[in-house]
């Protein structure tokens, strides 16, 4: 039944001819779970001119962390039926409170049931890039030199009253290059000391 499930998550994942599709060139995703199904997930939107995408990091790994991906990914379909959601600042806040919502949170029960997320929205015809992100990078390639725009230090589900999200804008040209991960690559232990492999190699790498 497992085996099942990972169809079933696989196949709410954006395929990368999607992207292709929309403009975008050279699109791809690393995803290998690390139990058979995975609690990070990618999600996709297109309107207008407007294409959202979104990477996002849930507690737990294997079927907990699938349980959420799932709760997620729904949430974020529901929410760019409203206009006024449609915007990544937005979208982390209804992320934010229909998980609280969803999983019954307790302010007073200190609990770690979330995801850390990234959302952009890119105007396709300007380049423009709004972002906004709960405790993840975005890494941005831009003429040849890695930026890197640090999300709020504030988790999606969190009970505690955290910082403010805050969209940063960012305007691209053709051929500069977007990357959005979860802490699966990074945190990954291996080489001859078993060391982590670290946030600070991946933007090396």
């Amino acid at each position: 039944s497992i085996n099942y499930a990972q169809r079933i998550q696989k196949s709410i994942l954006p395929d990368m001819t999607y992207f292709g599709q929309q403009g975008v060139t050279g699109a791809f995703a690393f995803f290998i779970p690390c139990h058979i199904v995975s609690g990070d997930f990618y999600w996709a939107y297109k309107r207008d001119n407007l294409l959202f995408f979104a990477c996002a990091d849930c507690t737990g790994h294997g079927v907990p962390g699938a349980f959420m991906s799932m709760i997620g990914t729904t949430i974020l379909n529901d929410a760019t039926r409203d206009p006024e959601k449609r915007n990544p600042v937005s979208l982390l806040y209804t992320l934010d409170k229909e998980i609280k919502s969803t999983l019954n949170k307790n302010q007073s029960i200190e609990t770690q049931d979330g995801m850390d997320c990234a959302i952009l929205e890119i105007n396709m015809e300007t380049l423009e890039i709004r972002s906004a992100a709960a405790r993840r990078p975005i890494y941005f390639f831009i003429n040849g030199r890695l930026t890197e725009v640090r999300g709020t230090r504030r988790s999606i589900g969190d009970h505690r009253n955290g910082n403010d999200f805050v969209e940063t804008v960012t305007q691209l040209r053709k051929g500069d290059t977007i990357y959005l991960t979860s802490d699966g690559f990074s945190d990954q232990f291996g080489e001859e000391k078993d060391d982590k492999y670290t946030a600070g190699a991946l933007k090396r790498f």
